[in-house]
């Protein structure tokens, strides 16, 4: 595991995990966090990766999600079909009620989440937006909330 960044003006809390993949920034105040992905994830990665996030929002009882997803790769069809058929439907379980993805600046990325979210759409249990910056994802995410997320 490489060593945690402090906080920073950009960042929504403390961040809490790190490895070659991604960054978790966590709020438990607010019960928000944001997953800052990078590269490639495949295989045991991607599912290492995820089952992790998963983890943190069970484990802090999270309402609110940012996937930052700007500088991540594609993602493989197998891969993709496992988000679908397994990740999503624990997701759904959980005590997330809004998810605000930014969206990647790889096309092949972006096309496969589409391909994602529309598969799992059906099952869902809270309300999902793209984006194009953090400070939309925060504003939709602070809107008609029941508890009012602070100014990050």
């Amino acid at each position: 595991m490489l060593p945690v960044h402090p906080p920073t003006r950009k960042t929504i809390g403390v961040a809490c995990f790190q490895n070659q993949y991604f960054i978790i920034y966590l709020n438990e105040e607010n019960k928000i966090a944001k997953a800052e992905w990078t590269g490639f994830l495949t295989g045991e990665d991607l599912r290492e990766a995820f089952l992790t996030c998963l983890k943190f929002i069970k484990q802090k009882q999270l309402k609110f999600w940012i996937a930052d997803n700007k500088k991540m790769k594609v993602i493989k069809k197998q891969d993709q079909e496992w988000i679908v058929n397994e990740f999503l439907p624990l997701l759904a379980k959980t005590s997330l009620e809004k998810m605000a993805t930014i969206s990647s600046e790889d096309i092949f990325n972006q096309m496969a989440m589409t391909n994602i979210l529309i598969k799992a759409t059906p099952f869902l249990t809270f309300e999902h937006q793209y984006f194009n910056d953090e400070r939309a994802a925060i504003k939709w995410l602070q809107q008609a909330t029941t508890e009012v997320i602070k100014t990050f």
